[in-house]
């Protein structure tokens, strides 16, 4: 992928082909209502990213960049201005923020990624793929389903879980709302149990 963007529209962050099925499990069967629309995965095979989704993937990166940058600048000391003073809280926080953009941390610095690290970077992105997601066009609004198995190996596993999804997809949700061709578009996080053993998780 190169890093010079080109204007351009894409669709949501997927290589999954839309398809008129049940919003229910995305391998589920069945006809759909007639104005929604589900997409379910193909086997877990990731597709190089099209022109028009590496411009948007792009753009997005150069987002969290510059809002990353920003965020580390109330960081850097006095004395060495590359230098910068973390405590581990605000360097496992300013780490979240520079994933998935086109720089790193290092030895408590700051350094652009090299090319290869910037396509394991991309790939990364491009891998944040859920089990489907639910598409209503008429209220404009995205659902992305994940379905995980009943744990009881602990009393909090679904309050960790719960946390586990939201953590994985929220730059998902992020790239999304930042299309401005998806703008007024909303997307919900909400959890649904099917059975006693199949939870559905709506991020």
């Amino acid at each position: 992928m190169r890093r010079s963007p080109a204007p351009a529209t894409a669709p949501p962050p997927s290589n999954k082909t839309q398809s008129t099925a049940s919003c229910a499990p995305a391998r589920g069967r069945g006809p759909a209502p007639a104005q929604d629309r589900c997409a379910a995965p193909h086997g877990r095979r990731r597709a190089a990213p099209t022109g028009q989704l590496e411009s948007k993937i792009l753009e997005f990166f150069a987002q969290r960049t510059a809002s990353a940058l920003s965020y580390a600048s109330h960081f850097t000391d006095d004395t060495d201005s590359s230098f910068l003073v973390l405590e581990p809280d605000s360097q496992a926080d300013l780490l979240t923020r520079l994933s998935f953009s086109t720089y790193t941390l290092t030895e408590h610095k700051i350094r652009p990624l090299k090319d290869q690290e910037f396509q394991i970077t991309v790939s990364s992105f491009l891998d944040l793929r859920p089990d489907g997601y639910a598409i209503h066009q008429k209220s404009e609004h995205l659902a992305m389903l994940e379905f995980t198995r009943a744990m009881d190996s602990s009393e909090d596993w679904e309050e960790k879980k719960d946390a586990e999804k939201r953590s994985r997809y929220a730059p998902v949700l992020e790239f999304f709302n930042s299309l401005r061709e998806r703008q007024g578009w909303t997307s919900s996080t909400s959890r649904w149990g099917f059975a006693d053993r199949s939870p559905l998780w709506m991020i």
